[in-house]
């Protein structure tokens, strides 16, 4: 068979391309080679044809019913396929693989005593069979037997050490039996494994950074879950979805140290995810870590007015003020939401109660001049700068701004001497620059 299966893989791809009228010309040999070399390229159907055809001529090939089953077990018609290897295993009862292919569609089936009862059979006559090892494993797993899972993983890695599959297995199989020391170990012998990581294998350590990650988090050790979340989502950025799953799983669950270290993961990939920012601090405010949640809502607040979002920024300094009522700072940030908004008067309100708590706050009375400025009341713009410049005399936006305000009042000599100030603050201060050349000019006529 061997010999006959290398001849086709060879030289049938020059023939495939032969009209269907005249398929039954071939040998059954021939459609058989024609079915493997469909099989082998995932074309289930056409090899299921070719199949067909072997078994018009051969009723009782076993072979072809074998790779019918298979290929009926791909196309996930687990039915069919237990069918076929129904009739291989009566032309050939004891043959272990037909056997442990029968286990295999039980198992997809979720009838796993019928796939546990095939995988014993298999291992009866084929004593080394780490595939039946493994799967009986992942079948008790399902079962929720993780003793004997782990029995099983064990025995199918003293045949296949390195099979980085079934060390995963394990691993998550001492995770539900909570055994965290021997389930980092797997993980650990699983990262250490093959250094030269193809896509595929990525995608493996990906998922076994996360069980590890897992482990950590139910161990309380949050800094080593923390990292493998990250390198995680380094490897994968796909995962991001199923970790916020399991960030809201554990929400839900009140195990709200574990829910931010999901975050905190995130947050160490993308500084600037706001709502991952304010998640966290919802997070904090529900462990009573009021501090850690006003920083969370302050820093997502910024990227919120950031993004325009006013509204999403405005929800989150709303929740950083029922904490603490009296943080000049989330006034102050609100207030620059409002005037973005152009909602004058509640940007003032909140800058007035930002300098009630914090008088010599300069950028409050720096923005409330702003807004004064554009509500056209240039005098009372003017108080608000000459106030924070008293704070900070090297404020040289608040010099600036009074200067345009004066401007505006057509006082050219006080505006002049304001763009002045900023300059020689900040020489390279282009707003400041074009407007003391608009004031010298308007003097001038």
């Amino acid at each position: 068979m061997k010999n006959r299966k290398g001849f086709f893989l060879i030289v049938l791809m020059s023939v495939l391309a032969v009209s269907a009228v005249f398929a039954q010309t071939w040998t059954k040999e021939e459609s058989f080679g024609f079915g493997l070399v469909y099989y082998l390229q995932g074309e289930y159907d056409k090899a299921i044809l070719e199949f067909n055809n072997v078994l018009r001529i051969d009723p009782n090939s076993n072979d072809a019913l074998i790779y019918r089953g298979r290929s009926y077990s791909r196309k996930k018609d687990y039915d069919k396929a237990i069918m076929d290897f129904n009739a291989a295993l009566r032309i050939k009862p004891n043959e272990a693989e037909t056997l442990y292919f029968r286990g295999e569609a039980y198992r997809m089936k979720k009838e796993y005593d019928k796939a546990i009862a095939d995988y014993n059979a298999a291992l009866r006559i084929k004593l080394d069979y780490a595939e039946a090892f493994r799967n009986r494993g992942s079948a008790y797993i399902e079962k929720k037997e993780y003793d004997k899972a782990i029995a099983d993983y064990s025995a199918a890695l003293r045949i296949k050490p390195d099979d980085v599959d079934t060390i995963t297995f394990r691993g998550i199989a001492y995770f539900y039996q909570k055994e965290y020391d021997k389930a980092i170990t797997d993980f650990n012998t699983v990262l250490r494994l093959d250094p030269k990581l193809t896509e595929s294998m990525n995608n493996m350590l990906a998922d076994t950074l996360i069980n590890r990650g897992i482990v950590y988090a139910d161990q309380k050790e949050y800094d080593k879950a923390i990292a493998d979340f990250e390198a995680s989502l380094r490897l994968n950025p796909n995962l991001a979805e199923a970790l916020n799953k399991r960030a809201t799983t554990y929400f839900a669950q009140k195990e709200y140290d574990k829910v931010i270290a999901v975050y905190s993961a995130f947050l160490r990939i993308n500084p600037n995810l706001d709502m991952v920012l304010a998640n966290r601090g919802f997070v904090y405010n529900q462990k009573k870590e009021y501090d850690k949640a006003i920083a969370d809502f302050k820093d997502a607040s910024r990227i919120y007015i950031y993004l325009e979002k006013y509204e999403e920024a405005i929800s989150v300094l709303n929740e950083a003020l029922k904490i603490k009522p009296n943080d000049a700072e989330a006034f102050y940030n609100r207030g620059a939401v409002y005037y973005f908004k152009k909602e004058y008067d509640k940007a003032i309100a909140d800058f007035n109660a930002a300098l009630r708590i914090n008088p010599n706050y300069a950028v409050a009375f720096g923005n409330r001049g702003i807004v004064y400025y554009e509500q056209k009341e240039y005098d009372k713009a003017i108080a608000d700068y000459s106030a924070s410049l008293r704070i900070n005399p090297n404020y040289a936006e608040a010099f600036n701004n009074r200067g345009v305000a004066y401007f505006n009042k057509k006082e050219y000599d006080k505006a002049i001497a304001d763009f002045e100030a900023a300059l020689r603050i900040n020489p390279n201060y282009t707003n400041a620059k074009n407007a003391l050349e608009m004031a010298r000019k308007e003097k001038g006529n």
